[in-house]
């Protein structure tokens, strides 16, 4: 009775989150009978149906892309949502290859900026540097694309890791100084970070250390680790601080979902084989036992599953993560929900 009990606030909170973005939607009975109580184990979290083809785009291109980019697409004739992905800094964008096209595999057309070469820019430089690329989209990603394969501009998802993760909030927020022309449909964090610490924190500042203070209307998810807290030496640094990371931004947001990683850290779901420059970062942070192609398909299928929901109507998958995270390849911490209604402006919390 307990378990039912539990299902039932769950499905009544997803309900809730899908009124608040689209109030048009209300859940079929259909819908909320897919939790499969007996499933053991999900498709988003393998590889998808869709054959990938990755292609780097440099900046000499004819279709003069503002940053070099790593473009990953199905190569199936059709239309698919765009998912722009700011990589965290010291890291190529090249390094989180195998995640991208995990995503990509399910029907998802993802763009990744290199955001820096030899000097880090600033936090406001990189901001303003993916507010160009995501301006660049609508007119030119097609040239760089398969041939009748094309980016849906109305399901345009925004996402970043670590220092990437606080660049994509920030678009979302509308810091930027470069105004958008293209709508965000969705937020994604993936274990963001605001600095190195609470007093090393990089301008412009995004967290306020106000709960439920982000102005966001759009779908937002947020991903953690559980070791990304962690330091290789004592009193060292981690690579995700405690109050500057996951756990903040997802207090700040006024609904969402957050999914934590438990067994891992901050750089896990890089490559197997990575850059020199992501070789030297990963071994920075602290690092799980369990091996990345895990790490890799939790996070991907988190994102595959959400991106569904929010965009394809297709709830299936995410219900029964929400519902049973134990479905992750990788160990799930108890996943806590963020709900406000039109109806009442309340706000409900729920863990799972």
């Amino acid at each position: 009775m307990a378990t039912q009990s539990k299902l039932v606030t769950v499905l009544l909170m997803l309900l809730a989150m899908a009124l608040e973005v689209r109030p048009a939607f209300w859940p079929t009975l259909e819908v909320l009978q897919s939790v499969d109580s007996d499933v053991r184990t999900l498709g988003v979290f393998e590889n998808g149906i869709y054959k990938t083809i990755t292609t780097t785009v440099e900046k000499t291109h004819y279709a003069a892309p503002p940053e070099t980019l790593l473009v990953v697409s199905p190569t199936t004739i059709g239309v698919y949502p765009i998912f722009l992905f700011v990589p965290s800094a010291l890291v190529q964008n090249y390094d989180y290859s195998q995640l991208l096209e995990h995503i990509a595999s399910h029907g998802y057309i993802v763009v990744a900026p290199q955001t820096w070469s030899i000097i880090i820019p600033s936090q406001t430089s990189e901001i303003e540097m993916v507010a160009s690329v995501a301006n660049w989209i609508p007119g030119f990603l097609q040239y760089v694309l398969p041939k009748n394969v094309q980016g849906s501009e109305g399901l345009f998802a925004v996402s970043g890791h670590g220092r990437g993760g606080k660049t994509a909030f920030a678009l979302a927020l509308g810091v930027s100084k470069t105004q958008l022309k293209v709508q965000i449909s969705a937020l994604i964090g993936v274990d963001p970070i605001e600095g190195s610490s609470k007093l090393l924190r990089t301008k412009p500042y995004i967290l306020k250390y106000v709960p439920d203070s982000f102005d966001l209307s759009i779908p937002t998810m947020v991903t953690g680790t559980g070791l990304g807290n962690h330091s290789k030496i004592l009193f060292g640094p981690s690579c995700a601080a405690n109050d500057v990371n996951y756990a903040e931004y997802f207090n700040e947001c006024k609904s969402g979902t957050l999914f934590v990683v438990a067994d891992y850290g901050h750089l896990d779901l890089l490559n197997d084989k990575l850059s020199v420059a992501g070789s030297a970062a990963s071994a920075a942070c602290v690092s799980g036992k369990g091996e990345k192609d895990l790490m890799r398909r939790t996070i991907g299928g988190l994102i595959v599953a959400y991106l569904d929901s929010s965009f394809l109507d297709k709830h299936r998958d995410y219900i029964n993560i929400i519902t049973n995270p134990s479905l992750a390849p990788a160990r799930v911490d108890p996943i806590k929900t963020k709900t406000r209604t039109l109806v009442d402006g309340m706000q409900h919390h729920s863990q799972v």
